[in-house]
């Protein structure tokens, strides 16, 4: 690593950041090809699997996953839409819900994180798996504009797990959001 030699050779602070800078930022690009390697290796692992177990559901939800990460929203949309219709659950629920507000179709987005929290409640989630939902709903709720229905969704996550730091952050957000910057810090 040339930049690091260059900076423990410099004495001057502005070409020691920089090349501090540099090597940070060859590091990123690192972890973000070692990323994208492990995505590209849970695709290809899901595609194996079902090549032999065509509705096994964690397969399809990790294709769905991994294709997404990669860039690849058909493929995505394919694999969740799949997952839905032979397992239909809070995790399909909620994927789908991602993938559209990703797409530009928030009302799809909505319905489907709101039905990710009934499944997760009819599945008899609990704690903090059904405050990862409600978050999942708050998030989807405040970016598309809803601030009160967030915080209702942020709210229900802190009641299901008041240990919940999303349930908190989400709280934070909207009272930030709402102009309320003493209650968002504190």
């Amino acid at each position: 690593h040339a930049e690091v030699r260059f900076a423990n050779n410099s004495t001057n602070p502005i070409e020691f950041g920089l090349a501090q800078s540099l090597f940070d930022l060859i590091q990123l690009k690192s972890r973000k090809r070692m990323g994208r390697a492990r995505f590209e290796a849970a695709r290809v692992h899901a595609t194996t699997i079902l090549r032999g177990s065509p509705d096994d559901p964690t397969a399809l939800a990790t294709l769905g996953d991994a294709a997404l990460e990669l860039g690849d929203v058909r493929a995505a949309a394919g694999a969740y839409q799949t997952l839905a219709l032979v397992a239909d659950s809070a995790a399909a629920q909620v994927r789908l819900g991602h993938l559209a507000f990703i797409q530009g179709k928030t009302a799809d987005a909505v319905t489907a994180s709101r039905a990710a929290v009934a499944l997760a409640t009819n599945e008899a989630a609990g704690g903090s798996a059904l405050a990862w939902f409600q978050y999942q709903l708050g998030d989807t709720l405040i970016a598309t504009g809803d601030r009160p229905g967030a915080a209702d969704a942020y709210a229900a996550a802190l009641a299901a797990d008041p240990s919940s730091h999303l349930a908190r952050w989400g709280l934070a957000r909207v009272a930030a959001a709402e102009g309320r910057t003493d209650e968002a810090i504190h």
